[in-house]
C-alpha cells in the first residue's frame, strides 16, 4: 500500500488506493457461528388498565352509530301521521346543545 498517493479514478479524479496489503485482511474469520446463536424473543407486557381500555374500545366498536330500530319506529310514525315530538323537550335540548362548550374547536 502506498500512503500519500492517489490513484486516479474516472475522469482523472482521485479514487481509492490499493489496500490489499493491510495486515492480512484477507484472513478474517468470524469470531462466533451466527447459525448456532439462539434467536432472542421479544416480550410485551400490558398493564391491566390498558387491557380494560382495549376491551372497552372493542365493546364500543360493536355499538352501531345509528340505532336503526329507533329510526324505523319514528319513520313508521311519521308515515302514519302519528309522530308527535314534544316541543318543550326539543327546545330544551336545542338550548342545552347551544350553551354546551364546543370541545371540537382547536
Amino acid at each position: 500500500m502506498r500512503i500519500g498517493s492517489i490513484n486516479p479514478g474516472p475522469g482523472g479524479i482521485g479514487g481509492p488506493s490499493d489496500i490489499s496489503g493491510i495486515g492480512g485482511a484477507g484472513n478474517v474469520r468470524p469470531t462466533s457461528n451466527v447459525a448456532e446463536t439462539a434467536p432472542s424473543k421479544d416480550v410485551i407486557s400490558v398493564s391491566s388498565t390498558a387491557q380494560l381500555v382495549v376491551a372497552a374500545r372493542d365493546k364500543i366498536a360493536e355499538i352501531p352509530s345509528v340505532r336503526a330500530f329507533l329510526v324505523e319506529a319514528i319513520q313508521k310514525q311519521f308515515e302514519a301521521n302519528t309522530y308527535r315530538p314534544n316541543a318543550d323537550d326539543t327546545v330544551d335540548r336545542l338550548v342545552q346543545e347551544h350553551l354546551r362548550p364546543n370541545t371540537n374547536q382547536l
